[in-house]
């Protein structure tokens, strides 16, 4: 069966009291006919399981003017100028009903797609997320709100859970915060042992490596099958020094070296799969034709998997045949 990992890069929280939106960190605000939200701590259970959700009333009036607002937003402005930013939040109905929210960013609506969503709040859990390609300045801060003139409804009564904000392009796993923001370290992971041995096959097999790499100024690879640095085979290069993707096949020092298949750049998603029979290979990514080639080496001996990243975030499928 395949194996599956999930991997996740370095990241801040850079939002304070991320479950805690009854704490100053988070503004409630009003204009117009609409009222302060008000919000009652740990009154449900949260996504992780834990009773830490808070329960947050916004009502913005009947008004339908810019200005009639019922507003939760952090206190944290954390962009940086000129670099993608993005936000997320857990949300659900804390009744029946459905609720027509908007989650943005303060500031200007000029920096693009993604600056705000107007969203529908249901009674399941739903992870929100929205995002900056290239912030303006350093004043962007996550708004939940209620607004006249968004199509929002003039009431909402929510649950809210697992705010983030953080400097990157996407979204990565929730990092909880309390009274500082808290940075988590990138994933590395491995297989050695049995772990590696019970399912490797030493004959022929295939990886698969679902990525979106980009170009690092440390040489590396986003997975690789290894014993030491003169015996391994890796893929997915990242680093200076050749084009992102290449494949490297080394048995005693010795091998080949295999370019990046046809369309794969750094910076886009890409499915890459190697497989490998003997002394023999093939190498593709997402619908590209194969790269069929022969090593003067067979595939080394190796005791290991690795798969590592730096600024990338990648889900890796391992299979076997």
């Amino acid at each position: 069966a395949a194996k599956c990992v999930l991997s996740a890069v370095q990241r801040t929280n850079l939002v304070t009291y991320s479950e805690q939106m009854d704490h100053a960190a988070w503004q409630k605000l009003d204009s117009g006919t609409g009222l302060a939200p008000v919000v009652t701590p740990n009154a449900t259970i949260a996504p992780d399981g834990a009773l830490t959700a808070d329960r947050i009333v916004f009502d913005k009036g009947v008004g339908t003017t810019s200005t009639d607002q019922s507003i939760l937003q952090s206190t944290m402005p954390t962009s940086v100028t000129g670099q993608p930013t993005c936000a997320s939040i857990w949300l659900k109905s804390a009744t029946s009903s459905n609720y027509v929210m908007r989650l943005d960013f303060s500031g200007q609506s000029s920096e693009g797609a993604g600056f705000l969503s107007v969203i529908t709040v249901t009674p399941t859990w739903q992870r929100f997320e929205i995002r900056i390609a290239s912030a303006l300045d350093t004043t962007r801060r996550i708004h939940l709100r209620l607004r006249g003139t968004q199509s929002t409804d003039n009431f909402a009564d929510i649950y809210a859970w697992g705010a983030q904000q953080e400097n990157g392009a996407f979204a990565t796993s929730y990092i909880p915060t309390v009274v500082s923001q808290v940075t988590r370290a990138a994933d590395s992971a491995s297989m050695t042992g049995v772990n590696f041995s019970s399912w490797y096959r030493a004959d022929e097999g295939t990886f698969v490596v679902n990525a979106q790499n980009t170009t690092q100024t440390s040489a590396g690879f986003l997975a690789s099958i290894y014993l030491d640095g003169s015996n391994y085979v890796g893929f997915g290069y990242r680093g200076p020094g050749n084009d992102p993707g290449t494949l490297y096949w080394r048995n005693g020092g010795v091998g080949v070296i295999v370019l990046a298949p046809t369309g794969y750049a750094a910076g886009t998603p890409h499915i890459l799969a190697f497989s490998y029979k003997g002394s023999t290979g093939g190498y593709a990514a997402s619908g590209s034709a194969v790269i069929d080639f022969v090593s003067t080496t067979q595939l080394p001996s190796v005791n290991s998997f690795y798969f590592r990243r730096t600024g990338a975030g990648f889900t890796l499928s391992l299979i076997p045949l």
